[in-house]
């Protein structure tokens, strides 16, 4: 009877056992699964957030000619070709509902001008998710006569300056915004020039060959002395 109460206790033991680890086990894996499909697909129960960033921009310019009666009478707008390389450096994807100049949507009817704004590319309203660590590139086309509906040009600032301002407006309520540059002029600075730095180069050059060869000459005995010194057997040829 002792042995057969030995046994009975020692199965419920391990049976008291395997209840204790499975009610840790099944809440930890509970907690964990609900975090990963949190994380990925309910984004108000973690910070999830989306941020897009420009990285860099490129800009092509042709002239664009038009009305041509001759040679002297004819007419001529400056065509812009922006290349804007961005990327959603958050953990949440994004996505674009409009893109604006100057406060104004690109695609706004009362824009004027030869070329009226254009965005193609991954700047495409409404047709592109920007993903969460990834890299894309759209483009924005206009002339340098396109005006917003309120009669001001789309280019800021003055000849020796251009810009246009443009923000990039998601689904989520966020605006992105960037000075695009497009122009602007040299900027002096007091550094020296590249050929006057070659020059001081050139010259260092020259001097340090010319001392190298004097103090090889004056190293090298006359031939009075090395007669002296072949005589005195100082000196072997």
């Amino acid at each position: 009877m002792a042995s057969r109460s030995m046994k009975s206790d020692t199965l419920n033991d391990k049976r008291a056992d395997r209840y204790i680890i499975a009610i840790i086990i099944i809440p930890i894996v509970t907690i964990f699964a609900m975090g990963i499909y949190g994380y990925y697909n309910t984004p108000t129960l973690f910070p999830n957030y989306e941020k897009i960033e420009i990285k860099s921009t490129s800009i092509t310019k042709s002239t664009y000619i038009y009305n041509i009666a001759d040679i002297y009478s004819y007419n001529k707008v400056d065509i812009y070709f922006v290349t804007i390389n961005f990327a959603n450096t958050g953990n949440y994807r994004a996505m674009i509902e409009s893109v604006l100049l100057n406060g104004v949507p690109y695609d706004d009817p009362g824009w004027t001008g030869t070329f009226k704004p254009v965005v193609f590319g991954d700047l495409t309203p409404k047709f592109q998710v920007i993903d969460a660590d990834a890299s894309y590139v759209g483009i924005l086309e206009f002339s340098d006569d396109c005006k917003d509906p309120s009669g001001n040009k789309l280019m800021a600032g003055g000849d020796d300056h251009c810009y246009v301002n443009m923000t990039i407006h998601t689904y989520e309520g966020k605006d992105y915004e960037a000075s695009i540059i497009l122009q602007q002029s040299p900027i002096q600075e007091n550094s020296p020039s590249p050929v006057f730095m070659l020059a001081i180069v050139i010259v260092i050059v020259a001097a340090s060959v010319a001392l190298f060869i004097l103090v090889k000459r004056r190293a090298r005995p006359s031939p009075v002395e090395s007669a002296d010194m072949v005589k005195d057997g100082r000196y072997i040829i």
